[in-house]
């Protein structure tokens, strides 16, 4: 009941006390996260756990100073087929997953693995947040931890002690998420329903008030990416920088 509770009650965290997270902790937080399903045995991910200060201020700089960032433990969390290539060698094969199979299921790998750490460290009132600005800044996130060659940083996992208790943000009901048996089309009038839900997020630890108008062009604003036109050019430049480019072009072919 304790990971349902932490699941029904999950806050982004960005206001951390200047604590440390006990060594023995962060081992059990890793531990949950290694037990995570994984696909076809491949473990196509890795983990680097950030405590370093001048790595932590790297990061943070690096992400535009989010103050998720000031948490005693960073979780960076990579698809990893570098790993999967020394392996191939050690064995005298080759490599057979590729491209945007590698990245999909490197992405899934880790994905879960984030989960379970996030789930086990709220579950002991642990503060957690994910930072996604790292895949908006992949290419230099790479130069800053020397990541080699296919590897891909696709997440931050802040945690630490809150500073904090804000107030829970909304979600889409389930009705808009879930459907039985086959996809559900929603009917018309149910679309102003889900705008009004996502408009009424909020940035950060502060509550806003909106309009309808406001509402929305806040999601008119998600939904058309300029919060992400930056990060895909800087992403574009990482799977370059990190080999990935020729295995996807090879399959736009």
């Amino acid at each position: 009941m304790d990971a349902v509770k932490a699941i029904l009650s999950h806050r982004s965290i960005r206001s951390y006390k200047d604590k440390e997270i006990p060594a023995e902790t962060v081992d059990l937080l890793l531990r949950c996260a290694v037990r995570a399903p994984v696909t076809a045995m491949g473990h196509f991910y890795s983990i680097l756990v950030v405590r370093d200060q001048a790595k932590k201020d790297q990061l943070r700089d690096v992400c535009g100073g989010q103050g998720a960032l000031r948490s005693s433990t960073y979780f960076l969390f990579c698809a990893d087929f570098h790993r999967t290539e020394l392996l191939a060698d050690a064995l005298g094969v080759e490599r057979g997953i590729h491209g945007y199979t590698a990245l999909v299921i490197g992405t899934v790998d880790a994905t879960l693995a984030a989960q379970n750490l996030a789930i086990a460290a709220e579950s002991m009132e642990l503060g957690t947040c994910y930072v996604g600005s790292v895949l908006h800044k992949a290419f230099t996130v790479c130069e800053v931890f020397d990541l080699p060659p296919r590897t891909i940083p696709l997440f931050c996992l802040a945690v630490g002690f809150p500073n904090e208790d804000p107030e829970l943000r909304p979600r889409l009901p389930t009705e808009a998420l879930v459907h039985l048996d086959r996809y559900r089309e929603p009917a018309a009038e149910e679309i102003p329903a889900f705008i009004d839900s996502i408009g009424s997020s909020f940035a950060g630890e502060r509550p806003v008030s909106r309009s309808l108008e406001g509402k929305k062009s806040f999601v008119r604003g998600l939904i058309q990416g300029s919060w992400w036109q930056s990060g895909e050019e800087e992403l574009r430049k990482a799977l370059t920088r990190q080999g990935f480019d020729k295995e996807l072009d090879k399959e736009l072919r």
